[in-house]
């Protein structure tokens, strides 16, 4: 008869805590947390660089849960084949198990933990959890060291291939120049130049409607001096422009931090 994975997870849980007061192996188990980005979503990949040899884990990855949302299942490495892997998500907390008949020698890619982004602004951090754990086939508890990961955000959401954006920022000021890369014809557009506070609200808008886009020297320029500002606030910008012939996006960009 067959053991379901969830069952086998439980047992897993229930043998971790069981070996809360075991000894402690002398050998370290080195992680690395690395990233890949895919659109709209972060691939947190932890790969295991020194392993002594290890039979379970149980591994808890932090995210910042109000901009991250994971997408589950995780995708287990070739490392892992052999055994039961699962994962699920609580919070801001991924938990990731492993079971296996035998000890696990290799090194290499673990597991990958994919996060969909809702708010761009600002970097991403991911560490694991102080209660981690891996065990080794005697039962002895494994030291796990890691490093922090952060990732940076993106800083272009989106611009079509006809299109160039330059943008410098000082004291506040805000100026964003567009050109156009292939044709010799103005280009009609609407944009909306927009401030976001910390929170990604929207604090001030600039709209202009029927705007030439053209080559070369003669682009068009926005700029924003004045908006509601706070103190100690941090505020963004970001631009969005949109073909009035066709309403088509021509971009949709994220300037950076103003202050």
């Amino acid at each position: 008869m067959r053991i379901k994975a969830s069952a086998l997870c439980m047992v897993l849980m229930l043998c971790i805590a069981g070996f809360t007061n075991s000894v402690f192996a002398a050998e370290d188990v080195v992680i690395s947390l690395t990233s890949t980005r895919d659109g709209n979503y972060i691939d947190v990949r932890v790969v295991i660089e020194s392993n002594p040899g290890m039979a379970s884990f149980q591994l808890m990855l932090n995210f910042d849960s109000d901009r991250l949302t994971p997408a589950l299942p995780a995708s287990r490495g070739g490392m892992l084949i052999d055994g039961i892997f699962s994962s699920s998500s609580s919070g801001n907390v991924v938990q990731l198990y492993f079971v296996s008949p035998q000890n696990i020698t290799e090194t290499g890619l673990m597991f990958i933990v994919r996060f969909r982004i809702i708010d761009n602004i600002g970097n991403f951090f991911f560490d694991m959890c102080s209660n981690s754990m891996m065990i080794n086939q005697n039962g002895e508890v494994l030291n796990i060291s890691w490093l922090n990961l952060t990732v940076p955000p993106y800083e272009v959401f989106f611009i079509r291939s006809d299109i160039t954006i330059e943008t410098s920022v000082m004291s506040g000021t805000v100026e964003v120049i567009v050109r156009q890369n292939s044709s010799n014809e103005p280009m009609y557009a609407n944009s909306i130049l927009a401030i976001f506070d910390s929170e990604n609200r929207m604090m001030y808008a600039q709209h202009k409607s029927s705007v030439f886009i053209t080559r070369g020297d003669n682009p068009v320029i926005f700029t924003d001096i004045a908006f509601p500002a706070r103190t100690n606030e941090r505020y963004t910008a970001r631009i969005f422009l949109w073909e009035i012939e066709t309403m088509k996006p021509l971009a949709d960009y994220d300037v950076g931090r103003i202050n």
